[in-house]
């Protein structure tokens, strides 16, 4: 109830989520160029819809990963632990309001240490001793998240085709596209690929002022 979500904002889950990875990249040690993937999926339509509506989203970086300050903030809710970069402490629970559940699977490198791997579902019925991680020797630093099942009125605002979704994102962080150091946003949408950093060099900067 202390999050709200207007149905004209059915992209604010998937900007949380980006905004992490963003975060994540920017808080990875020694810092490296940072990507981040998002995948859309669409329902399978007996129709033969050219977009048909999306169905989950999937966000994936090579950030610094869940670690175990960061997962330690995951389960507090008004976390405090982004405060000064304008997190409030409840984008996740937006992940929650729009989707059904999340998955989460994530690698990270505590200093000195195997590298450890989180796997674990965020619902409703979220338990975080269910989220304790393990050593991996093959996963790389990073992590993904797994937006599944868009709810109404969520579903029918969520943006149709790939065009107006890309708009939407790079609109929503054009600060971020303007830093020298922007990660490569990629997103894939029906086996096709698309860059939000070219977008962006073609539509919003070669004409702002």
């Amino acid at each position: 109830k202390q999050t709200p979500l207007p149905k004209w904002k059915p992209l604010i889950p998937v900007f949380e989520a980006v905004m992490n990875s963003i975060q994540s990249i920017a808080d990875r040690k020694p810092r490296q160029p940072g990507t981040i993937t998002i995948e859309l999926a669409r329902e399978r339509s007996l129709l033969a819809e050219d977009n048909p509506p999306v169905d989950h989203v999937t966000i994936a970086d090579n950030g610094l990963g869940l670690d175990d300050d960061n997962f330690d903030s995951f389960n507090t809710s008004f976390s405090a632990h982004k405060e000064a970069k304008g997190g409030k402490g409840l984008g996740r629970f937006t992940w929650l309001k729009a989707f059904q559940e999340v998955e989460i699977d994530t690698t990270f490198a505590p200093p000195g240490e195997q590298p450890q791997r989180r796997q674990f579902t965020f619902s409703e019925t979220y338990d975080p001793d269910d989220a304790m991680p393990a050593p991996t020797k093959v996963r790389p630093v990073g992590m993904r998240v797994r937006l599944i099942g868009i709810r109404e009125p969520y579903r029918s605002q969520f943006p149709k085709t790939i065009d107006q979704f890309i708009q939407r994102l790079v609109e929503h962080f054009l600060l971020i596209f303007l830093e020298p150091d922007c990660p490569q946003i990629t997103i894939i949408d029906q086996g096709k690929t698309y860059s939000a950093n070219e977008v962006f060099e073609r539509d919003f900067k070669a004409t702002a002022k």
